[in-house]
């Protein structure tokens, strides 16, 4: 945009409030309008005289569609946790089971079953927490297909499962005890350096005990 289109731009933008004076029959309009009109004009005629009759123009503000608003991203679905998953379908496998379904009831356990082993997150405690939580509820979703396979008469596809909850729990185990390696040691010392401390100090600890004079309640005046 050229130094006269910004000109017309701050006309129309900053002149709504500038209006001519009142006259007979007619109604007040705004000053800012007219004088941009009349640059526009100018406008058109020093363009054309530039660039030919065939040349385009600029477009006036406020004449030409705007943009197209561009569609905000659609939000990914939530992605279930172990433990959500367990606790809404673990009821309904349960069932079937009892209702000497196991052929279904191994149908939907496998389905709870993740397609690649997941990761096991010890970045910081809280979320060694919140993935030891999660392996736990794995390996428990792993002794339930189990469990449906062996109803099923399935025993060796049973044996498969309880070694996938055996090798989550242990992989569980030792991650989380990683995680917790350092705090653990941290408060160890932490402990051994007050027991010293309670330790060294209780002869002083016994003296100034001996020393202290007891307390005699204040009487009040009467």
């Amino acid at each position: 945009m050229d130094e006269l289109e910004r000109l017309i731009h701050i006309i129309l933008e900053c002149s709504p409030n500038l209006t001519f004076p009142e006259s007979r029959g007619r109604t007040r309009k705004p000053l800012g309008y007219p004088i941009a009109s009349t640059c526009w004009r100018f406008h058109a005629h020093a363009h054309l005289a530039d660039h030919g009759p065939g040349a385009s123009r600029s477009v006036r503000p406020g004449s030409g569609p705007g943009p197209a608003p561009t569609p905000a991203p659609a939000a990914a679905p939530a992605q279930l946790t172990f433990t959500q998953t367990l606790k809404a379908n673990k009821p309904a496998i349960e069932q079937l089971l009892k209702e000497f379904h196991p052929e279904d009831a191994l149908a939907k356990a496998e389905a709870l079953l993740p397609t690649a082993a997941p990761e096991f997150n010890g970045i910081d405690l809280r979320t060694a927490s919140a993935s030891s939580f999660q392996f736990s509820d794995l390996s428990r979703i792993y002794h339930l297909a189990a469990k449906c396979a062996m109803t099923d008469g399935l025993w060796e596809k049973g044996q498969v499962y309880l070694g996938k909850a055996k090798e989550t729990a242990q992989s569980n185990y030792d991650h989380t005890a990683a995680a917790y390696k350092s705090s653990i040691e941290t408060w160890t010392t932490a402990m051994a350096t007050a027991n010293k401390a309670l330790t060294d100090g209780a002869g002083r600890i016994k003296e100034l005990e001996a020393k202290q004079k007891p307390l005699t309640p204040r009487k009040r005046p009467s």
